[in-house]
């Protein structure tokens, strides 16, 4: 087996940013283990200050959370494994959209539910209320919404955010909001929290996360918000890992600001998408939309005539850049895309740019 993912020297196949937590964030950190006490013993459900802090951050999008709505998690991916494994069994449906986060798709059927995949306009990636009814069955108990999208990098309307809720309202569905790209959208376009539209708020749960918004990756924090008739219920079985109590100090911090940190960012991000976008649209064979939200270029390699994990090993082997294939992302419209996150400077992007071109002329 080919080991070419050790060679390479540029790696762009993980939505890591480039960038460090806030300084902000570190020292709220640091003070709290200085301190002790109840930064660094247990706290089951969650220290006081962090879940308030995203209760007034949340009400930014004008929805009415309380303390208690708010679970703290290690990270986002066991929010997610406990929305998943708390509201999903033999039987059930959980709709997805295409292309979407794999997790969101492949940690359904290990609880005995099947997955309903809505495939995303390929121009674009946005979302036709037709095809969403025809995925829709009398089985369907949750819908997962990615927003901003992971891969696409699509941002939802609010014309479209309605037809989601308005089909999820007449089948008694539960929407997961995994909206942990929300601080990065271009354009003038607006993030629109899902719960803050009408009547969604008792059927939605929020999954949110520090990794990207605040460069904390390594920091291991996120939570869900789920409304009170839901969250007794995402407690019956323990999978969610709770995060450390001096960790969620930092928490608090960021979500509490300054906000220059995470504005220079997406300005950083917005800097680059511009550029390799452009790039990759030169470039024969390969068509790239310019994604509204997020950072990740997803662009379409089909015109090629060879498989995107066929392009990502061979780029890899000839040119020592490791991408992401974009195939991962869901079984219909998925296909024939690369995954590209643009977690490196304008510099090293155009370096890969033209890795790139000169390997196209080998196939």
């Amino acid at each position: 087996m080919s080991d070419y993912r050790s060679q390479v020297d540029i790696r762009l196949s993980g939505g890591d940013p480039d960038f460090e937590a806030p300084p902000h964030v570190k020292e709220a950190a640091i003070a709290a283990i200085r301190e002790g006490g109840p930064w660094t013993h247990y706290s089951f459900s969650g220290v006081p200050e962090f879940k308030e802090a995203v209760v007034d951050y949340y009400s930014k999008y004008g929805v009415k959370y309380e303390p208690s709505n708010v679970y703290p998690t290690a990270g986002s991916s066991p929010a997610l494994m406990a929305v998943i494994a708390n509201l999903l069994g033999p039987g059930d449906e959980c709709v997805v959209f295409d292309p979407t986060f794999g997790t969101h798709f492949r940690t359904p059927p290990l609880f005995g539910a099947t997955v309903s995949h809505v495939p995303l306009d390929v121009e674009g990636f946005h979302m036709d209320p037709d095809t969403l009814r025809k995925k829709v069955s009398d089985r369907s108990k949750l819908m997962i919404l990615c927003n901003p999208n992971n891969p696409a990098g699509t941002v939802y309307t609010r014309k479209e955010l309605q037809a989601i809720a308005d089909v999820a309202a007449e089948h008694d569905i539960v929407v997961l909001a995994d909206e942990i790209y929300n601080e990065f959208v271009y354009d003038d376009r607006e993030h629109i929290a899902f719960p803050s539209l009408s009547e969604m708020k008792e059927r939605t749960v929020v999954v949110m996360s520090f990794s990207k918004n605040f460069a904390m990756t390594g920091w291991r924090l996120g939570y869900y918000i789920a409304p009170d008739a839901l969250a007794e219920k995402l407690r019956r079985l323990p999978v969610a890992a709770a995060p450390t109590t001096f960790v969620q100090k930092a928490g608090a911090a960021a979500l509490t600001g300054p906000y220059e940190p995470v504005k220079m960012m997406r300005e950083e991000y917005d800097k680059r998408r511009r550029y390799f976008v452009k790039r990759l649209n030169e470039m024969d064979g390969i068509s790239c939309h310019m994604f509204e939200g997020a950072f990740y270029a997803y662009p379409d390699i089909k015109e090629l005539g060879i498989t995107s994990a066929k392009f990502v090993e061979e780029f890899a082997e000839k040119e020592k850049v490791l991408l992401s294939d974009g195939s991962r992302f869901g079984p219909e419209i998925a296909p024939g895309h690369l995954r590209i996150p643009l977690v490196l400077p304008v510099e090293v992007l155009e370096t890969v740019a033209t890795r790139m071109e000169r390997y196209l002329k080998t196939l």
